[in-house]
């Protein structure tokens, strides 16, 4: 009976060894189920992250091509608006100097004393003086017409242009 008995036991002892290995291979894949469910969060919360990552990449670079458009749209009117300031301020340049001339003859002439002599007083000198002084002020207005009518097509010719706020898109 002994030997029954040790067989008892060895069998005994073969029953619990192999309940704690299929206790281990339960814990086993009950640890893999977890891993797996892990694993799949993280793939799932990767694959969140890429996406939003590319969506915003993708938005970042509509922005960044809005903003080109919109500075090349801004710098072009700056160069046009630049050169219609360089046109007209020579343009307004030259007729303000044809009025100041215009205008110092005219007062040059006012004062000159051949033209306030009275009339009966005036001596052949005078006269020519006076006929000078005429015929200066005539080409120094005339000058001045064209010089105000070049102003006047360089205004035409250089309008202001319209802001980037109606034209780029802003």
């Amino acid at each position: 009976m002994g030997d029954l008995a040790d067989q008892a036991r060895g069998l005994r002892t073969e029953v619990v060894e192999l309940a704690r290995s299929v206790g281990d291979l339960a814990d086993r894949t009950e640890q893999s189920e977890r891993t797996v469910k892990r694993m799949h969060r993280i793939t799932v919360a990767l694959g969140l992250m890429l996406a939003l990552g590319a969506a915003s990449t993708g938005y970042l670079v509509v922005l960044g091509r809005q903003i080109d458009g919109f500075s090349r749209c801004q710098a072009e009117y700056n160069r046009v608006n630049n050169e219609r300031t360089r046109a007209l301020t020579e343009a307004t340049a030259e007729e303000r100097a044809a009025e100041r001339r215009a205008i110092d003859l005219l007062f040059g002439a006012l004062f000159d004393p051949s033209v306030r002599k009275p009339a009966p007083d005036r001596t052949a000198e005078d006269r020519e003086r006076i006929a000078a002084l005429t015929a200066e002020i005539l080409k120094a207005a005339q000058r001045l017409k064209a010089e105000r009518a070049q102003a006047d097509q360089a205004r035409r010719e250089h309008p202001v242009p319209p802001p980037p706020s109606t034209v780029c898109g802003a």
